[in-house]
Parts: structure tokens; sequence; C-alpha cells
């Protein structure tokens, strides 16, 4: 693999739809590396993360009394890099700067594995806007 500064790297790729594949801390239980998707690049990076774990969040937004269609399912394509269907709990926001992903990038390498479609990044946008758990100033981010 071809090693390619971070600056570099993220101006090439760092967009509204992008999906990265990376290892984040806050993420509980696994050491895993998950599917990020770019919801916004301002200042402030809002990005969405996919589980694999379908059966678990679906009772958990039955059970919080949320709306299920924060929840979207995004099948694998030639272009966005998915290997799998993969759930993404909109519910749930990850928060990035430019440094902190760099910083992420500089320990462990960010993979960028494709972009999801404009309608696939509507359709995320617009779980997430309509979760009642999300804040107006992240909603307004989008």
């Amino acid at each position: 693999m071809i090693n390619i500064p971070e600056d570099i790297f993220f101006d090439l790729t760092l967009e509204a739809g992008s999906v990265y594949y990376y290892f984040d801390p806050r993420l509980k239980k696994t050491e895993e590396p998950h599917y990020f998707v770019v919801l916004s690049k301002s200042e402030r990076i809002i990005l969405v993360c996919a589980t694999s774990q379908f059966e678990k969040r679906k009772k958990w937004v039955e059970r919080c009394n949320l709306q299920a269609s924060t929840l979207v399912i995004i099948a694998p394509d030639k272009n966005n890099g998915l290997k799998r269907d993969s759930l993404f709990d909109c519910n749930y926001y990850f928060e990035e700067t430019r440094a902190s992903l760099k910083q992420k990038h500089k320990n462990k390498p960010i993979r960028l594995k494709g972009r999801v479609s404009c309608g696939d990044l509507a359709r995320l946008i617009s779980a997430m806007k309509k979760s009642r758990l999300i804040p107006k100033e992240i909603k307004d981010l989008l």
C-alpha cells in the first residue's frame, strides 16, 4: 500500500459521502475497524457508523420508542466499498476534526473504501434529521 501524507489524503478524499474504514476507540466492545460515512465536512466533520448487529439495533430503537426510519440499510455496490448490507444507526453520530482524522490516520491508516450514492447520502442525512437524539446544532451542519 502507498503511504500518502495525511494532508494530501484528506484533501483528495474528504467529502460528503466518502466511506472510510477505520478503528475508533469510542466504539464499545470491539477492536475491529468499522465503515464510516462522512455526512458533513465543515470544520466539524460529522460521520455515521455502520453496524452488523441489525436485530440488536432494531430492538434498541423499538425499546427507546425511536423512529424505525432512523435506521438505514445500504447494500454494497461497485462504488461504496461495502462488503455486505450495512445498517447505519442515525441516532448516533461521530464528530471529528481534520486534525483528529489526521492523527487517527497517522496512528493507523484510514482507508477510503468508496463513496455512497447521492440517494444513499440523502437517506442517511434525512434519517439523522429525524432522530430526536441528534442535537439541533448537528442537524444544522448536515
